[in-house]
C-alpha cells in the first residue's frame, strides 16, 4: 500500500514536469537551442538542443524517483509517512527548479532588468 502511494505521487509529479515542458515547448520563442546554465553576469554559458533542454529535468526526476522507490517498503511501517513527506519535498523541488529554469529562459537570463 505504501508503494502504491509512492507510485501515485511519483506519477503525478512526473506528469506535472512533462506538462510544464510541453507547455514551454509550445510557448517559448522558436529556437534550436535553449540555455542550460548562466554565468555570474547573467549570460548563458552553454545551451542544449530544445528537446534535451526541456526533457532533462523530467528525465532526471524519473531516475531519482526510481532510486528513491527502492527505499519505500511495500507495506506501511512507522517511518513510511516521513519517507513520503521527504519525497514530496524532493518532487516539489524538481517542479520549482524546472519552473525557475523556464522562467530564466523566457527572461533571457538573470540580471537583465524586467
Amino acid at each position: 500500500m505504501a508503494l502504491a502511494a509512492y507510485f501515485v505521487l511519483a506519477l503525478f509529479s512526473l506528469l506535472a514536469l512533462v506538462g510544464i515542458s510541453i507547455h514551454a515547448d509550445r510557448s517559448l520563442p522558436p529556437s534550436a537551442d535553449l540555455p542550460m546554465q548562466w554565468g555570474f553576469d547573467g549570460r548563458a554559458t552553454w545551451s542544449a538542443p530544445r528537446q534535451i533542454a526541456l526533457g532533462f529535468t523530467p528525465a532526471l526526476f524519473l531516475l531519482v524517483a526510481l532510486a528513491m522507490g527502492f527505499l519505500v517498503p511495500p507495506d506501511w511501517q512507522a517511518d513510511t509517512l516521513a519517507m513520503l513527506g521527504v519525497f514530496t519535498g524532493v518532487a516539489a523541488a524538481f517542479v520549482g527548479c524546472h519552473l525557475f529554469h523556464i522562467w530564466l529562459i523566457r527572461r533571457g537570463g538573470w540580471g537583465r532588468g524586467t
